[in-house]
């Protein structure tokens, strides 16, 4: 819905989006979208040339944590919410702070809450909210060398045989502790009724054929080449390898060890009718 009108936060914008939850009038989706189109023309924005904006300089983000967490306070956020560092973005010329939904100290995989703003004056620009999750059970049963070693099982009953002996030096894996949703894998629905929270280590498994890539926050300029070379590399491998799996997800109950979820591969014998 679209209203007219200044904002409950005393800025006199001319449009204000609202998307309301069913049997609720609580706000999921504020956006300022019009009013951040008029400052970014404003800077030299030119549609033919999307990066090319000269934004002013961002305020510090000492005082940008001071504005979110007063936008934070009028919408009353649930205490269960963490804030994080805050996240600046140049070439948007905003500032964005962002709460993760915790319980007992594992974040919920998808519940969180975002604010953002222009980065130099604090306009209030865009809000979303996602929290869907239940208090759930944070019993951990189950060890990250055990939900490891199960994925790697069933990570290598899904590849073709000739590379199955090779799938620890072809894939790299990684295992972290989230409460997920039980009809969700990640951001996509699962065809169950299910919607229940439960604790669960989620284990990725991604290509890398064998081929380190440098991964830095902020790469130096050799840093940044040396891994864009790495990553064509790995490409030229996986094109010969026979483009087995770029990547692998499955999750395991922490709690008592059932499989909540894999990510969709096609079984064996239909391997060879996909290639």
């Amino acid at each position: 819905m679209t209203f007219e009108k200044p904002n409950e936060f005393g800025q006199k914008f001319p449009e204000i989006y609202f998307v309301l939850k069913p049997l609720s009038e609580e706000i999921k989706v504020y956006s300022n979208r019009d009013i951040y189109l008029e400052i970014r023309k404003k800077y030299g924005y030119k549609a033919w040339n999307s990066n090319d904006v000269n934004w002013p300089p961002l305020m510090p983000e000492s005082e940008a944590n001071k504005i979110v967490n007063s936008i934070a306070a009028k919408l009353r956020l649930p205490a269960d919410l963490i804030l994080q560092p805050l996240k600046k973005d140049e070439k948007k010329g905003i500032w964005t702070a962002i709460w993760w939904r915790e319980l007992n100290g594992y974040s919920y995989e998808n519940d969180r809450v975002s604010v953002s703003i222009m980065g130099a004056t604090g306009e209030f620009i865009e809000y979303l909210k996602t929290y869907e999750g239940s208090v759930c059970p944070t019993v951990v049963n189950i060890s990250e060398e055990e939900a490891l070693k199960r994925g790697w099982d069933r990570l290598v009953k899904t590849l073709p045989g000739k590379l199955r002996p090779q799938a620890s030096e072809l894939f790299a894996a990684k295992a972290a502790l989230r409460i997920v949703q039980s009809n969700m894998l990640g951001r996509v629905p699962l065809p169950i009724k299910s919607k229940n929270s439960r604790l669960a280590w989620i284990v990725n498994f991604y290509f890398t054929g064998g081929i380190e890539v440098i991964e830095s926050e902020h790469p130096t300029e050799a840093e940044w080449e040396a891994s864009g070379m790495a990553l064509d590399e790995r490409v030229r491998k996986w094109h010969e390898m026979g483009k087995p799996l770029r990547s692998y997800e499955v999750r395991y109950d922490a709690d008592t060890g059932g499989i909540l979820g894999t990510s969709f591969v096609l079984p064996s014998f239909l391997w060879k009718l996909a290639k």
